[in-house]
């Protein structure tokens, strides 16, 4: 394993079956399908780009003080799994309503307490104490949640092998530039095809398609995801998208390859076009009322 403690990993001790990696840095354990070198190696660029040119003897110290607190935590640690559990599911929740974090220690858990006391006796009502609530864990929770839908979901494209992009700029409520980024894929066979949204990342003030190709390329190789795997991309008809010399699309073309399919998304076209129409509609009832009133 020196091969994978040059990077920074070592084999979780804690299973047996299967080599699973985890990381002497941060402690993170990943699945046994990240034990490619290249995933482990974008987990150290990633999280921790100011120890990738450490010497292993480095690591090897984490190794040993990984071991060490893993000892003492184990020993400290009252945290109950199903309590544990139970945290991640109200933070689940609290996310999906869009509530403060705050509002798990300040209601959720009052509210448990009080209603186990009253239901199933002082015992529960005691054990509902345990449950991490605070706005840091809740915070936590909802950050390590996310950071693993999206890693599965990155998992799903990578499985499909092919995939196509969908590319639009907009703005959020505080009229800052976004770049809207949908993906689809093929799931398990080609007859389940699947489509939802990738990221959305900010731009910057000057929209062109050098910086828009600058966001869209290092979020797609920090996440592993290969140009060459790309078949499609679609986009509007701007021009800093569209264009032959200079445009998006032809910075996309030189690095998944000239076999790439553009295509332009229709909607906006029609978007525009019933705006136009609704205008010559109202120049047109102005125009009729004139003549009656004449």
């Amino acid at each position: 394993m020196d091969s994978y403690l040059k990077i920074g990993f070592i084999k979780c001790p804690d299973t047996d079956q299967f080599p699973i990696p985890q990381c002497v840095t941060c402690a993170t354990v990943l699945g046994n399908e990240a034990m490619k070198p290249s995933r482990l190696t974008r987990h150290l660029n990633t999280k921790h780009s100011d120890l990738v040119n450490k010497p292993i003897e480095f690591f090897m110290r984490k190794r040993d003080a990984l071991k060490i607190g893993k000892k003492i935590i184990s020993k400290t640690s009252t945290t109950d799994t199903a309590l544990l559990t139970a945290s991640y599911l109200i933070s689940l929740q609290t996310a999906k309503c869009k509530k403060q974090y705050s509002i798990g220690e300040e209601l959720i858990k009052p509210s448990l307490i009080a209603a186990c006391n009253e239901a199933l006796g002082q015992s529960a009502a005691s054990k509902m104490k345990g449950i991490p609530l605070s706005n840091d864990a809740v915070q936590r929770r909802i950050s390590d949640m996310a950071e693993d839908t999206e890693m599965q979901f990155i998992e799903k494209i990578e499985a499909s092998k092919l995939f196509a992009l969908q590319l639009d700029e907009s703005t959020d409520i505080q009229n800052s530039s976004i770049l809207l980024m949908y993906v689809r894929y093929i799931e398990h066979d080609e007859s389940n095809k699947k489509e939802d949204i990738l990221s959305f990342s900010e731009l910057p003030m000057h929209t062109t398609s050098s910086e828009i190709f600058k966001v869209l390329n290092g979020f797609i190789e920090e996440r592993g995801l290969e140009w060459k795997n790309c078949v499609g991309v679609c986009t509007d008809g701007a021009a800093c998208l569209t264009g032959r010399n200079s445009g998006l699309v032809t910075k996309i073309k030189d690095m998944a390859g000239n076999n790439l399919l553009s295509t332009q998304c229709y909607i906006h076209r029609q978007n525009l076009a019933s705006k136009k129409w609704h205008l010559s509609l109202m120049k047109s009832c102005l125009n009729l009322l004139k003549l009656l009133i004449i």
